[in-house]
């Protein structure tokens, strides 16, 4: 009967929702109080939550929506507390902070992602970051970004921060903020945020990336900035890089380069790169080496 009168949307049926939630059935109950919730009849609403539903956080969190939106601060408070504790603190207030901005709440909503941010939510900092960010509120956005990856070791708002920086043109901004990454042990995401920025074709904002990561010596960055460095014409630095990129572990590194030099019939430069990079442990190198005879005794190969 339960499912007839939830099919027919029903609102007089509240008797037989209880009735079907005590037996599993919940969904018609979650139907009817939504129902009260919408036409402003909160103190039923609350009440049938915290008799059949005390833990759905959900729910909660709609209900105390719905509450700051209708200016009813007091009662507000108190659903708020009870839908962060159902679903434990950081998750409630998360999800209490996601209705908020979908009910257009949004200064409200701040200020739940910056109680959940300062205990360590990294969703809830990056939310906050970025929002502040987008206001030019740019001293409040790096305090709460570099707190989260100081105090929680959370590098995602950070990282976020950087990409909005590089996204408007502010290069030096992106930078400095990179580098600490860098300089904490997040070079690895740093080098996956810049192919992300590589695979959207802004080189820049990925040389960015790549550059901070390249300075504390990550092989995978070193590589990239020698390919670039010998698209640009800089084949001394290239070298360099893959040089230095193969000391890293990334032997590849200059393997890769010497196929850029055989691209452009330079047959010495490849044969003496892929010697390097064959030295320093590269298994396609030395294939390489068997495969083709020294340029001294072939100028132009057939490869």
């Amino acid at each position: 009967m339960a499912r007839a009168a939830h099919k027919h949307k029903a609102l007089g049926c509240e008797p037989l929702y209880i009735r079907a939630d005590a037996t599993g059935y919940s969904g018609p109950l979650h139907w009817f109080i939504r129902q009260l919730i919408a036409a402003a009849d909160y103190a039923r609403a609350r009440h049938l939550i915290e008799a059949h539903c005390p833990n759905h956080s959900f729910l909660l969190g709609e209900l105390a929506a719905a509450l700051a939106s209708a200016g009813r601060r007091r009662e507000y408070e108190e659903v708020s507390q009870l839908a962060r504790s159902a679903s434990g603190d950081l998750r409630g207030s998360r999800r209490l902070a996601h209705h908020l901005v979908t009910a257009g709440l949004d200064e409200e909503a701040e200020r739940q992602y910056y109680w959940a941010a300062e205990r360590g939510d990294a969703f809830a900092a990056e939310w906050v970051t970025l929002r502040a960010a987008r206001r030019g509120r740019h001293a409040e956005a790096a305090q709460v970004s570099k707190q989260a990856l100081l105090k929680h070791y959370s590098h995602g708002p950070l990282l976020a921060l950087a990409r909005h920086h590089a996204a408007a043109g502010a290069v030096s901004q992106a930078g400095n903020l990179c580098r600490t990454l860098a300089e904490c042990g997040f070079a690895d995401q740093l080098v996956v945020a810049a192919k992300e920025q590589a695979d959207r074709r802004d080189h820049a904002g990925a040389q960015v990336f790549y550059q901070a990561a390249a300075d504390v010596s990550h092989p995978a960055a070193l590589e990239w900035l020698s390919h670039r460095s010998e698209g640009n014409g800089d084949e001394k630095l290239a070298e360099r890089l893959a040089q230095d990129a193969s000391r890293a572990g990334n032997s590849g590194a200059l393997h890769a380069l010497a196929h850029l030099r055989m691209s452009k019939g330079r047959w010495a430069d490849a044969y003496r790169l892929n010697q390097a990079a064959a030295e320093a442990g590269s298994s396609l190198a030395s294939d390489w080496l068997a495969r083709y005879p020294p340029p001294s005794t072939c100028n132009s190969p057939d490869i």
